[in-house]
C-alpha cells in the first residue's frame, strides 16, 4: 500500500517497506555495503529519493550510510563509521521506558541474524522534539551467507499517532454525549448508533444498526429525508432542522437535527453523521408562553372593550366570549340581573359557542345551594367542586 503526505508525495508504509527492505538486502548481496550505496549511482540516487528514512550498520552496528530523510528525522547528522546502531538521539519505548541503543530492533536484528517487524519506539531529537516509529531492520548477508550489515528503514508514524488520538478523543465524545449521534450512508443505512440515540429511540445498538433510518421518521415525514441526502450530497451541512421524529414504543418526540456530510480522504462523500437533541421541553415551554401571551392580549382587549364601549349588553357579550375562549370551554354563558326603570328587576344572559336557540329549553339557573356563592358575589363555581 501507499500512501501521501500532504504535498502529494508517495509514502512508504507496510508491506511496501518491508518489500523495499528485502529487496535491498537482496541486492546489496555479496557486496560491500560501501560499494552498494555509494558506488551505483542510480541505487544511491534511488535510496536518497527514498521520503522514508534509511540507513544501514555494519556487522557489529556501526552506522556506514544514511539517507538526507534519515538525517532529517534524526534532526541531527551521525558520524558515519563512528556512532552505532543508528542516528537516534535517546529512544524509548512506547510506555516511555528508555531503550537502549544496543536493544533496540536494529540491535536484535544484527545479533539474530532476522528481521524484525512489528515493533515501535518513541526517538527524541536533540532539540528536545520526539516523534514515534517503526522500524523495519533486516539483516544483510554476502553471497556466502554471512552476515555482514542490516538495514533499517524508519517510518515516522506520528501523524497516524495524531489521527488515533483524535478518534478515540471523539469516540469518548460519542460515547458520552446525552444526545443521539448516528452515521448511515447515502442510502439511508444506519451505520453507527450511540448511548443517546438508545436513550432517545429506545433502540438498542444490535437491533437498528443496519436498518433503514426510516424506521425513526413517521411516515408522513419521508419527504424530509430526500430533502436531507440531497443537500448532503451537494456537501451541504444541516443544522438546526426542527421536526419530528418517532421512537421504538411509537411515540413522537420533537427533536432539533444537526447532519453533516461524512467524506473519505479524497473528498468523496460516503455517508451523513446526524446530531439529535430532543427539544420536547423547549417546545412545552414555548406553547406554554404563547398562551399566556395570548391569554394576556385577550384581557388587554377586554380591558380596551370596557373603557371604550358604554353599551352594557356589547361589554358583556365581548366579556363572555373572550372568557369563554381563555377557558378552553366549547361554549359559555354569563347570567345577571337588570333593573327597569319602574325599578323591578329581571334577568338577562349572553351566551358565547352556541346558539340562543340551542340554549333557550334550558332553565335559568336559580339561587340554589349550588348557585347561591355566585349570586351573592361571594366565589367562583367549578364543575370539579360541585
Amino acid at each position: 500500500m501507499i500512501a501521501e503526505d500532504e504535498s502529494g508525495r508517495s509514502l512508504p508504509t507496510g508491506k511496501t517497506v518491508e518489500s523495499v527492505a528485502e529487496f535491498a538486502s537482496r541486492a546489496i548481496g555479496g557486496m560491500s555495503l560501501q560499494a552498494a550505496f555509494m558506488d551505483d549511482e542510480c541505487f544511491r540516487r534511488i535510496v536518497e529519493a527514498l521520503p522514508a528514512a534509511l540507513y544501514t550498520t555494519d556487522v557489529e552496528g556501526r552506522i556506514t550510510y544514511f539517507n538526507e530523510a534519515a538525517a532529517t528525522l534524526w534532526g541531527r547528522r551521525p558520524r558515519v563509521g563512528v556512532d552505532w546502531w543508528g542516528g537516534s538521539w535517546q529512544l524509548f519505548w512506547p510506555d516511555g521506558t528508555p531503550l537502549a541503543h544496543d536493544e533496540c530492533p536494529m540491535g536484535q536484528a544484527l545479533k539474530t541474524g532476522k528481521p524484525v517487524r512489528g515493533a515501535e519506539a518513541v526517538a527524541k531529537r536533540p532539540d528536545g522534539s520526539t516523534y514515534p516509529f517503526i522500524p523495519y531492520p533486516t539483516p544483510l548477508f554476502d553471497a556466502d551467507g554471512t552476515l555482514i550489515g542490516a538495514l533499517n528503514f524508519l517510518v515516522d508514524i506520528s501523524d497516524r499517532k495524531r489521527d488515533e488520538g483524535a478518534a478515540q478523543r471523539l469516540a469518548a465524545i460519542v460515547t458520552s454525549s446525552d444526545d443521539a449521534i448516528i452515521s448511515k450512508t447515502l442510502q439511508g443505512v444506519i451505520t453507527s448508533w450511540n448511548a443517546g440515540a438508545k436513550r432517545l429511540f429506545g433502540y438498542d445498538e444490535d437491533e437498528i444498526v443496519g436498518r433503514s433510518i426510516l424506521t425513526l421518521i413517521p411516515e408522513d415525514r419521508h419527504a424530509e429525508e430526500r430533502e436531507i441526502i440531497s443537500r448532503i450530497r451537494a456537501g451541504e451541512r444541516v443544522e438546526h432542522y426542527e421536526t419530528v421524529r418517532k421512537r421504538k414504543d411509537g411515540s413522537l418526540v420533537d427533536l432539533s437535527l444537526t447532519v453533516s456530510p461524512i467524506k473519505r480522504s479524497d473528498g468523496t462523500i460516503v455517508g451523513a453523521s446526524k446530531i439529535a437533541r430532543d427539544i420536547t421541553d423547549r417546545k412545552r415551554a414555548e406553547a406554554t408562553l404563547a398562551r399566556q401571551a395570548h391569554r394576556l392580549e385577550e384581557l388587554n382587549r377586554a380591558a380596551r372593550i370596557v373603557s371604550a364601549d358604554l353599551d352594557l349588553e356589547r361589554i358583556v357579550q365581548s366579556v363572555t366570549d373572550i372568557a369563554t375562549e381563555l377557558s378552553g370551554a366549547r361554549f359559555g354563558a354569563f347570567f345577571y340581573n337588570v333593573a327597569d326603570p319602574a325599578g323591578e328587576s329581571y334577568l338577562l344572559y349572553t351566551l358565547s359557542g352556541a346558539p340562543r336557540e340551542a340554549f333557550e329549553r334550558f332553565g335559568m339557573p336559580r339561587n340554589t345551594q349550588v348557585f347561591e356563592p355566585t349570586f351573592r358575589g361571594e366565589g367562583i363555581i367549578r364543575s370539579d367542586d360541585i
